[in-house]
């Protein structure tokens, strides 16, 4: 199946062996190569077919495979900042750990404790969803998102269920956990992305001056109007990396979880 042109596409892929850590490579300012892939169990007629499927029948401009923290292959340029789309959730998840062990984020704070609706208004029984159901994709929010690609169509109705019940995979719920971010921490999230993994993870391809909020045409998204911010503006909250740079960060997490 050929994959649709037209627009970026990036695949990135990690094989990992997690049952022998010892043998693992973790982030330093360069990647370590494996030269003869074969010598580490690898094929090297079927990376061969890999390459040229790639080539003939994608649209990827760059794919890496990294085993036990070292690069067995390599195709496109790997280095080029692109838009990372849900990786983004993962990457936000990083950041709340530390503010939540230092206490500056409360898991058990109400969206009604913190002042937060939506054009239409949220419900009542919806306003008692926490900080944690917002963050697990269990707030019972049920509220159309500024992104479509979730799973909303498939939501029970509004009102229905109490929060922390019912999973939903929802773009609300994941742009409103970046709002929230910034609301109790004061911080910018590009910011923080910046001082707590790509400094430390000596991501050389990150560009802070490419991060920036998306400002899309508030008739193609939902408002939500808080603070005297249109939230829906900076919800199209959008990150680019490079390919290299998120193998940084699995190899990262790989290390110290």
């Amino acid at each position: 199946m050929k994959i649709k042109s037209g627009k970026l596409w990036l695949l990135f892929v990690m094989l990992l062996t997690v049952s022998i850590l010892k043998g693992q490579e973790y982030p330093n300012p360069d990647w370590h190569y494996i030269d003869k892939p074969e010598q580490a169990g690898w094929n090297k007629e079927k990376l061969g077919k890999l390459r040229k499927y790639l080539i003939d029948s994608t649209s990827l401009t760059g794919f890496m495979i990294v085993h036990k923290g070292k690069v067995v292959f390599e195709y496109g340029d790997v280095a080029e900042n692109s838009y990372i789309a849900s990786c983004r959730k993962s990457i936000l998840a990083m950041l709340y750990g530390h503010y939540v062990t230092l206490g500056e984020i409360n898991l058990h704070k109400s969206l009604k404790e913190m002042n937060i609706d939506d054009v239409g208004g949220l419900l009542p029984i919806e306003k008692e969803a926490t900080v944690e159901d917002v963050i697990s994709a269990r707030s019972g929010v049920f509220h159309q998102a500024s992104y479509p690609g979730d799973f909303l169509a498939f939501a029970p109705k509004r009102g229905s269920v109490k929060p922390g019940e019912y999973w939903l995979y929802s773009n609300w719920d994941f742009n409103v956990a970046g709002y929230i971010f910034e609301k109790e921490t004061h911080k910018n999230i590009y910011d923080e992305v910046e001082r707590i993994l790509t400094i430390p993870l000596h991501m050389s391809d990150w560009k802070r001056s490419l991060q920036e909020k998306m400002e899309i045409p508030p008739s193609q998204f939902t408002q939500l109007i808080l603070c005297g911010f249109l939230l829906a503006i900076w919800l199209g909250l959008v990150c680019l990396c490079s390919i290299k740079e998120n193998g940084g960060i699995l190899k990262s997490l790989m290390k110290n979880g």
